[in-house]
């Protein structure tokens, strides 16, 4: 893991963003938890039933406590994490290095970057009943472009999400007032109704089985 860390600083140096995904599905076991997540985060774990909820914790919260135990040179216990008004959590640095987690069954996903940034990520496999939700949350052009594909589905959902984390506002704040645009290829422009805004999400699929949204808040030109 340090010589993890040690990577991710370098592409942060060099002006990139950082992307790690685990494939949790093919994690048979978790070692000793508590030498790598702190005490709320492991009063938080005991919480979760799911085997695959409670792996995509360890790998992602452990992750990031690793991360910044490097950057900051310090102890698992001299981490603080801070948060927004939204409850969007965040480490201070010099560096001011953000992060973002996101996970679903069988994956999980962990953003570092220099900018705000905002990821999502969804195990298209899962059945899912997504017409009452296009009713509730999906304008008329989104729920066309939907139609009955649910891969349409995810892509859309994953869009707003990522990009609603990005900002900060989180979900439930901002799904009626962001539209979602295919522009081309895997990119996806999002519209904020609110502010006047636009802003590209690029998506990716993994292994035909999870697809990712990485928001930035990058303007189309």
């Amino acid at each position: 893991m340090h010589n993890l860390s040690q990577r991710i600083m370098q592409h942060l140096l060099n002006g990139y963003s950082v992307i790690v995904i685990g494939r949790t599905d093919r994690v048979n076991k978790c070692g000793n938890q508590s030498s790598f997540l702190t005490k709320s985060q492991l009063a938080k774990l005991k919480n979760l039933k799911r085997k695959s909820d409670k792996v995509n914790y360890i790998y992602s919260h452990a992750l990031v406590n690793l991360f910044y135990q490097y950057l900051l040179t310090c102890e698992l216990t001299d981490l603080v994490y801070q948060y927004t008004s939204y409850k969007k959590p965040y480490i201070e640095n010099a560096y001011n290095i953000r992060f973002n987690i996101s996970h679903t069954e069988g994956c999980c996903v962990v953003a570092f970057s220099m900018v705000d940034i905002g990821v999502d990520v969804e195990n298209i496999t899962r059945q899912i009943d997504f017409k009452d939700i296009i009713d509730c949350y999906f304008n008329v052009h989104e729920a066309l472009y939907i139609s009955d594909n649910p891969y349409h589905f995810f892509q859309c959902w994953v869009a707003k999400e990522a990009y609603l984390k990005c900002i900060g506002t989180g979900l439930m704040e901002g799904l009626d007032y962001v539209e979602v645009q295919k522009r081309s290829g895997n990119h996806f422009i999002i519209y904020n109704n609110k502010d006047t805004t636009k802003s590209i999400v690029r998506m990716e699929d993994i292994d035909s089985k999870f697809i990712l949204g990485i928001s930035m808040m990058e303007v189309p030109k």
